[in-house]
């Protein structure tokens, strides 16, 4: 009888069309080779499309799981989540300690865990740790997709609203206390890169950490011969991360960009509000497409991907797709944050707006540089991030804690 394993996620991983639900959508697939799994699973309201998406959701992973969804109780209240920010105030306790309260939820887990006999509970974030505190009796596992509290401390740097910046700076202390308390209490905690396991290394000393870095299915995301033009951004406007780094990229880079290259096409590839499309389409000439079903054929049709990122953590799926499909990245040192990204060789990395907008211009306009950087991402893809071998990997760290146990 193979070993049982519960997966609680914050997010329903299917379709796997964003970051977070791409991670958790491959490590439930790769743990399902191993594990018979039970998975619970919150889901966000805009990302589901109704009570047929959820559906849909479910049904599509059920060859991997038995899946049961819950909704995020305060998408379906205002009232609800004004009071998850007050209580986060008063009861000095992460925001996202709230968001994901839910009495169904905390039922149907506490009873899995009664009668499930699991082998081990993993959690795909640490913002669901409010379920296993105080101890559950079952070995557990931690993913942890970003450093949360230096993500929020980021998000704070570059917020100009003051009262904003300091709630966030004000959460990003209350989640660094639990990431530092939590931590230890898992028997093992995954990151996504050595820099991210580091960090945790200063934030939680006595807890054990390992990294399971982020993958790319090669075989999906590979280089097309098709004509290619413009630029491309990847990652929908509802991460913060990506809507201020499109703001950034607009308002300082791309019009030092078109002052050499005018007609340069730009087009931003994910989800975005109907306002924002209409907003970035008149004021900067730049295309945003809303959520699409299969981003491949945006990232192949341009001739240079970039990733202008002033914010985030973990490490980008999205680099990680445009080097499967061969394509040349231009990106900052915190864009590229987690991957082996060396400048002129496989990316071109730079900070200075000028220095970015200098080397977008320079791969739209060198062939030769195209081709070269498109063959050295392309291989740092296959070689080191296809999710088969980041999945053998993966199940070693597994199968060392059963036998640990």
């Amino acid at each position: 009888m193979r070993p049982r394993l519960l997966f609680a996620s914050q997010t329903l991983p299917f379709p796997p069309d964003s970051g977070v639900k791409t991670r958790a959508y491959h490590t439930l697939r790769i743990l399902s080779s191993a594990f018979d799994v039970t998975a619970l699973c919150f889901y966000r309201r805009r990302q589901t499309g109704g009570a047929a998406g959820v559906r849909a959701a479910v049904e599509g992973l059920q060859d991997y799981a038995g899946v049961t969804a819950f909704p995020i109780p305060q998408e379906w209240s205002r009232l609800r989540g004004a009071r998850d920010h007050l209580a986060s105030l008063l009861r000095r306790k992460p925001y996202t300690d709230f968001v994901f309260e839910h009495r169904g939820f905390g039922a149907t887990f506490s009873r899995h865990i009664e009668r499930g006999r699991y082998s081990i509970v993993h959690l795909e974030s640490q913002a669901l740790g409010r379920y296993t505190d105080g101890g559950i009796g079952v070995r557990s596992v931690c993913v942890h997709h970003n450093v949360e509290s230096e993500l929020l401390r980021r998000r704070a740097a570059v917020l100009r609203n003051p009262v904003a910046s300091a709630y966030l700076r004000s959460q990003a202390g209350l989640l660094r206390s639990a990431e530092s308390t939590r931590s230890p209490a898992f028997d093992l905690n995954i990151a996504v890169s050595d820099e991210d396991a580091a960090e945790f290394s200063s934030i939680a000393p006595t807890a054990r950490f390992v990294t399971v870095p982020n993958g790319v299915d090669t075989d999906h995301f590979r280089p097309a011969d098709t004509p290619t033009d413009g630029i491309a951004l990847l990652g929908g406007t509802d991460w913060f991360p990506n809507l201020d780094g499109l703001q950034h990229f607009v308002d300082e880079i791309l019009p030092l960009v078109r002052s050499r290259l005018p007609n340069v096409r730009v087009v931003s590839v994910g989800r975005a509000r109907d306002s924002e499309i209409q907003r970035f389409r008149k004021q900067h000439d730049v295309a945003l497409t809303g959520y699409v079903h299969d981003i491949r054929p945006w990232i192949q049709g341009s001739r240079c991907v970039v990733v202008p990122l002033r914010a985030g953590g973990g490490s980008r799926l999205k680099i990680l797709d445009a080097w499967a499909m061969g394509k040349p990245v231009v990106t900052t040192s915190i864009g590229c944050e987690g991957l082996p990204a060396v400048d002129g060789d496989n990316a071109l990395v730079c900070d200075d707006p000028t220095a970015f907008a200098d080397a977008v211009v320079r791969v739209l306009n060198d062939a030769q540089l195209e081709r070269r950087l498109s063959r050295a991402a392309r291989a740092v893809a296959v070689r080191s991030y296809s999710w088969d071998a980041i999945g053998e990997r993966m199940l070693s760290v597994y199968r060392g804690l059963l036998e640990s146990s």
